[in-house]
């Protein structure tokens, strides 16, 4: 939202969050009715991973298909969940792009079976819970304001000093000010103090607690996780088949997780996450050698920098390095971009020796994050000149060109970021461009875990976060493709947008 409206929104959102634990009302209902989506309970089946349909087998270019590409099912039909199945043909030349000197088609990775109980694709996972392509899990993810606080997942599950740690639950504060309240104790250890939002908070490991529960205390009391951290070793670590590995596999689903496992490293002296393609999965695993695309994931305002690791880990799944910086002035956010443009990453941790960034960069905001994009760009001619598309989710606009081939989404229940926006932003942009907006969506269900509710800050949600997710992604992939000069395996995204009753699209090519 625009800065003139930060205090309004401040007062309404203190009513809301003061009479939000007294009970939802209706909006408790539609939770309830979305919670009951195939049987699976409030915490999608205990977190289960749940189990992915058999390979059908090899297709005529020797390709492993999945059930959806199988099934030959025309661009123009709707799933179940009222979203088009493409019939994708995989790219034979796709798994060993130019781009990166580790061809996983030539036999540096082993080739993963998907029926092997982790998840790899969107819809792997069923009632409230997304898959977390690291990890190849399937996480619990709140739609409105819970009732109680508890805590469900954190990862990683072992840790060294220096590793960032997420902890996901539910209810972490109720009032206005009761992110400030919130402290994180190792069983008997003395609390610290955490950043996060009312769903997720993280912080550096110091590596003093291995083999201990973490226990968040705040407002709405204190949670103890199920099972302790785990000690890790420094430096890369090596597949232990607990995590997905790379596949080789191009697969013929857009909702797919590409042929690369997603790992990822934390920067301290940039204050930022990377996620890198690797040979298998979480947090410092091998990554593969060669010259990545560089995307840039710029974070919204009253939400962790963290929140956007759904993007970041499917990218990587299909070839892209992708950077979630913390830094917000616009100086310092242009100077950490153009750091990461066209460098070896082993510079800044040997673990990522061999793996190296295009000079080219996609850029992506969030609310706030757009107009971030907007004015980092504008203040840096080298890397507006780097930027080969611009794409914003639920934006705020500060009605600045943005370079590039152009996307923004918008999502029909998002009260933070005013429908004009996105609309004006695409007018005022050069083709080619495009405007999704999404049906039902709102502007937390852009993020991995976030919930702004109340009367200025979001609707409930008549969609999951990974209906929103999957939306998001079956338009990003195709774009980076197309804006870096890839091979590009689902271009009718972009030039016939198939119709569906779970968004609508504007575009000019």
């Amino acid at each position: 939202m625009s800065e003139s409206k930060c205090v309004v929104c401040l007062v309404v959102s203190l009513v809301f969050f003061l009479g939000a634990c007294s009970g939802q009302g209706k909006d408790a209902d539609v939770l309830n009715d979305i919670r009951d989506v195939d049987g699976a309970d409030a915490r999608g089946a205990d977190d289960d991973v749940q189990d992915v349909e058999a390979v059908d087998g090899l297709d005529g270019d020797g390709f492993a298909m999945d059930q959806v590409a199988a099934d030959n099912i025309a661009m123009d039909e709707i799933d179940d969940d009222g979203f088009p199945v493409d019939e994708m043909t995989p790219d034979a030349d796709a798994a060993g792009s130019d781009i990166a000197d580790g061809d996983v088609a030539d036999g540096d990775t082993t080739v993963v079976d998907v029926d092997d109980g982790f998840c790899h694709g969107w819809g792997d996972c069923e009632g409230l819970s997304v898959c977390d392509f690291a990890l190849g899990r399937c996480e619990h993810r709140e739609l409105l304001p819970a009732g109680a606080l508890e805590v469900y997942t954190f990862k990683p599950s072992a840790a060294a000093a220096g590793d960032v740690i997420v902890l996901d639950g539910a209810r972490f504060y109720y009032s206005l000010f009761g992110f400030m309240g919130m402290k994180v104790s190792f069983d008997d250890g003395a609390p610290f103090g955490v950043s996060g939002d009312e769903n997720r908070v993280a912080w550096t490991y110091d590596g003093n607690s291995a083999g201990e529960h973490i226990t968040l205390k705040s407002e709405s009391g204190q949670a103890t996780t199920e099972e302790p951290l785990l000690f890790a070793n420094a430096g890369v670590i090596a597949c232990d088949g607990k995590t997905p590995k790379a596949t080789g596999v191009i697969p013929g689903n857009v909702d797919a997780a590409g042929p690369y496992a997603a790992a990822y490293f934390d920067l301290p002296s940039q204050n930022a996450r990377l996620y890198c393609p690797a040979q298998c999965g979480s947090v410092r695993r091998p990554p593969i050698g060669g010259v990545f695309p560089v995307v840039a994931l710029l974070h919204g305002d009253g939400g962790l920098y963290l929140n956007y690791e759904y993007l970041a880990q499917f990218l990587a799944s299909w070839g892209f390095v992708s950077i979630m910086p913390e830094v917000t002035g616009t100086a310092a956010l242009a100077s950490l971009v153009n750091s990461l443009r066209g460098v070896d990453l082993g510079a800044l941790s040997p673990a990522l020796a061999g793996v190296a960034t295009t000079e080219e960069i996609v850029l992506v905001g969030h609310s706030r994050g757009t107009a971030r994009l907007e004015q980092i760009t504008a203040s840096s001619s080298d890397l507006r000149d780097a930027t080969l598309a611009s794409v914003f989710l639920g934006p705020v606009d500060d009605a600045l060109l943005a370079p590039g081939l152009f996307m923004t989404f918008s999502a029909t229940g998002d009260l933070q970021s005013n429908p004009s926006y996105s609309q004006n932003a695409y007018a005022r942009q050069p083709a080619p461009k495009w405007h999704v907006d999404i049906q039902g969506g709102n502007h937390s269900l852009f993020t991995d875990h976030k919930v702004w509710f109340g009367m200025l800050s979001d609707l409930a949600p008549d969609i999951t976060r990974t209906e929103q997710f999957r939306i998001v992604t079956r338009f990003l992939l195709p774009l980076c493709e197309r804006a870096f000069a890839l091979d590009e395996h689902f271009p009718d995204m972009l030039d016939a947008p198939p119709e569906s009753p779970a968004w609508t699209v504007e575009f000019a090519l």
